[in-house]
């Protein structure tokens, strides 16, 4: 039983899999960090919402506080989006070249764990660091909008509606927050079924799929879906968990990581 579970996974082999990783991308990695505020920066530049709403004198009462607060967290599932995309790009994109192709497909280790190492990477790690940096710049630049609140002359009160970002309001949102496993796992999984023009039919794809998955919430709002199969979506199961939450969050992607670890299986045999 034990020789053939080290057929699948050895900790061992993953734990030096993870050793040589680092070892040759560690410089790659700590570029990353500084990247990625620079990106965040600009990203807080270009849609400074509080600093345009204080400019124009308005205040943020009722609904449209409500609106702007979504909106925040919103940047902040738009910056995870496109940046983890690209890692997961970057992860395998150098299977479409054919050197690095057979280096990777010829490491000592088995299709589980290069899977694995790759997935850790993209998913837990990279979110990981990105929300602690968004959480960091997201608190120096909202502290700076309520100095520049008070400054202006804004009343107390409307200046502690000006709030920082809240996770647990993208998490409640399935529909915009899946967005993040699935586009990622998509773009992981490119180029292990395209050899040529791997990210760019990756792209065409993912928008197609994009496009229908709009396409089928629209006609559910418009009723087109029966009302009967709308409501099996509003039910909890056990612990209070939603049924499409799972499926975006969870199966859709695993979906996709069992597609890909069976392309890495079948591209090292």
């Amino acid at each position: 039983m034990e020789n053939n579970m080290n057929k699948i996974l050895s900790m061992h082999r993953l734990g030096l899999l993870f050793k040589k990783d680092w070892a040759e991308n560690w410089k790659f990695y700590l570029l990353a960090i500084p990247v990625i505020i620079i990106l965040i920066s600009l990203f807080f530049y270009i849609t400074d919402d509080i600093k345009r709403e204080i400019n124009n004198g308005l205040s943020y009462v009722g609904p449209q506080m409500k609106n702007f607060q979504f909106g925040h967290e919103m940047k902040y599932l738009t910056g995870l989006i496109f940046l983890s995309v690209v890692a997961a790009i970057l992860r395998f994109n150098s299977l479409s070249h054919k050197s690095k192709s057979i280096d990777f497909l010829l490491l000592p280790a088995t299709a589980t764990e290069k899977m694995i190492i790759n997935w850790v990477w993209v998913f837990p790690i990279f979110f990981t660091v990105y929300s602690i940096l968004y959480w960091v710049m997201d608190h120096a630049f909202i502290t700076a909008y309520i100095s520049m609140a008070k400054e202006a002359g804004v009343a107390v009160t409307e200046v502690n509606k000006i709030v920082f970002v809240d996770l647990k309001t993208v998490w409640e949102h399935p529909s915009e927050f899946s967005c993040y496993p699935i586009f990622t796992s998509i773009f992981l999984l490119g180029p292990l079924l395209f050899r040529k023009y791997a990210v760019v039919i990756t792209i065409i794809l993912a928008a197609t799929g994009a496009y229908t998955y709009m396409d089928l919430l629209n006609s559910m709002q418009h009723s087109l879906i029966p009302e009967s199969v709308k409501q099996g979506f509003s039910y909890t199961l056990p612990g209070g968990i939603r049924p499409d939450y799972l499926l975006l969050m969870f199966v859709i992607p695993a979906l996709f990581w069992i597609i890909t670890w069976m392309r890495i299986k079948e591209r090292q045999v």
